[in-house]
């Protein structure tokens, strides 16, 4: 399985996951080059819910600060 691949099925399997999420993340996380960095936060977050995704994904783009 490559890392696109197991990228989706970790946003998948997030308990409030919804299909836009899980298409808009794959692409953002690929286009800006942070499939492993959304990996291994979700792998370090068990409870993460798509929110936490979503401000993560800002923080790495830069458009939040990282705390």
């Amino acid at each position: 399985m490559n890392k696109e691949d197991y990228l989706k099925t970790l946003l998948e399997n997030i308990s409030d996951t919804y299909s836009d999420f899980v298409q808009v993340t794959l692409i953002s996380a690929v286009r800006n080059n942070v499939v492993d960095d959304i990996i291994e936060y979700i792998n370090q977050n068990s409870n993460v819910n798509t929110s936490d995704v979503l401000i993560r994904m800002n923080e790495l783009e830069g458009i939040f600060p990282i705390k």
